[in-house]
């Protein structure tokens, strides 16, 4: 069994340039993951951990901005994942319609952040994959935002907890085209 793990793994991080970027990603997916199965059951536990993560993501979105500006949307962005999670740990006390709203504006917000950033790199051919991947998970969580059949709460927490899979998947293709990009230059280099 612990070959099959190590074979497994090592596919994995043979896969990408970088191994702890594929690690981080995957494990972000994971913890998306399992945040999303337990909202339906713990919203007010899971919901404000997988707000914090995203709060922490957005901080280092802020830090490798290469401007000022952008720095200070991303920080904002995650000012607003804090409160998201604050809330969740008194959700008697606000409102979960204004919460649901507060969660359309943070992923609007954070999704035109991400489609500057997806555009500047289109150089490396990873855009469209990426917006779509994006447009994808932002479908996914304003239906479970507004469409979803179970309480309003867990809806709140599971949209949340979808956006932090879509940061790992997002994180594992950026990883995955920086590899094949690294590939490319290297069949082409001549030595």
């Amino acid at each position: 069994m612990r070959e099959r793990v190590e074979v497994a793994a090592k596919r994995v991080f043979d896969a990408c340039s970088v191994p702890g970027k594929c690690l981080v990603g995957t494990l972000t997916l994971l913890l998306g993951a399992i945040c999303l199965a337990e909202a339906l059951v713990v919203p007010s536990l899971f919901g404000p951990v997988a707000a914090t993560v995203i709060a922490c993501e957005r901080l280092l979105c802020a830090a490798r901005s290469s401007s000022t500006r952008a720095a200070a949307v991303w920080t904002g962005v995650a000012f607003g994942w804090v409160v998201v999670a604050s809330s969740m740990v008194h959700s008697p006390l606000v409102s979960v319609s204004a919460l649901r709203w507060l969660l359309v504006l943070l992923i609007a917000s954070s999704t035109l952040c991400r489609l500057r950033v997806s555009l500047t790199l289109s150089a490396s051919g990873s855009a469209p994959a990426g917006i779509w991947l994006l447009a994808a998970g932002i479908s996914i969580q304003l239906a479970t935002l507004f469409g979803a059949t179970v309480a309003p709460p867990s809806r709140v927490a599971a949209a949340a907890a979808l956006e932090l899979v879509l940061i790992g998947s997002l994180s594992l293709l950026r990883a995955a085209n920086e590899h094949l990009v690294a590939h490319r230059v290297a069949r082409s280099d001549p030595r």
